[in-house]
């Protein structure tokens, strides 16, 4: 098994997430691209925007969320760290919902990246925050 080229898996990371934040759809499209074919997404909680999804279920949240924003996330990315194939990213997001109302999220992204691309997504967030600024209070 060849060893993992951690510094070419954070590039692909940031970007992927370059691709993300650029608030263009075909560049967005672009980022779920750099996704293996049967790569998963996984978001945990009791809300609706929790679970495990495949590739063609990211690519539609990626355009809900341009619908719902009045522009792109911008994302600070605080720290990457990378061993074999998992990249940790933290980070925090700063955007404004079509409505007017902000939000501001922290994270924390796993990645695991294999044959140069992304297998295998873990978000960490304030999933609490996130329901009550998507959906309302509780």
């Amino acid at each position: 098994m060849p060893i993992p080229d951690t510094e070419s898996n954070k590039a692909l990371v940031r970007a992927f997430f370059a691709l993300m934040n650029s608030g263009d759809p075909v560049k967005m499209a672009r980022a779920v691209d750099l996704l293996a074919d049967d790569a998963t997404y996984w978001i945990p909680g009791d809300w609706p925007n929790a679970g495990t999804f495949d590739k063609a279920a990211l690519a539609k949240m990626v355009e809900v969320a341009t619908d719902i924003f009045s522009g792109p996330l911008e994302i600070d990315i605080h720290g990457v760290t990378a061993e074999g194939e998992r990249v940790a990213v933290e980070m925090e997001s700063h955007g404004t919902f079509k409505d007017g109302r902000p939000y501001n999220n922290t994270y924390h992204w796993l990645f695991v990246v294999r044959d140069g691309r992304i297998r295998n997504i873990k978000e960490y967030t304030d999933t609490a925050y996130a329901n009550r600024a998507y959906y309302g209070p509780f």
